[in-house]
């Protein structure tokens, strides 16, 4: 079979088959699923991030949904999986990062020595 006839083949089978697929192995399954979702994740993470780095929270959400599936997680509808992760991907990029304040340097200076002045 030709690589095309096959790529035709996997565009035309359900989600759920898709998935069964890539989480055997089939790498070209998985990147059939991102073809067909990837537009409406990509929308759906500018609106969540105010257009701000939404297509690195696709990148890392269709990552994850990725390891998820060879990890051999159970989706039973693939869309509102892909969503949710999308969703924890963007709500997970804008926590601020957190610095004990005991490694805090303010302009060069340890913060101790700054708040003591």
């Amino acid at each position: 079979m030709s690589p095309w006839l096959s790529d035709r083949f996997l565009s035309s089978q359900s989600d759920e088959r898709l998935v069964r697929l890539a989480s055997a192995g089939h790498d070209r399954a998985f990147g059939v699923l991102v073809a067909r979702y990837r537009p409406e994740l990509h929308s759906f993470a500018r609106r969540l991030s105010s257009g701000d780095g939404a297509e690195d929270i696709v990148q890392q959400a269709l990552l994850s949904a990725f390891a998820a599936l060879r990890g051999g997680a159970e989706v039973r509808h693939v869309r509102g999986w892909l969503y949710q992760i999308v969703r924890n991907t963007a709500t997970g990029a804008r926590r601020p990062i957190e610095l004990g304040l005991e490694s805090a340097v303010v302009s060069g200076e340890p913060l101790e020595e700054v708040v003591q002045r």
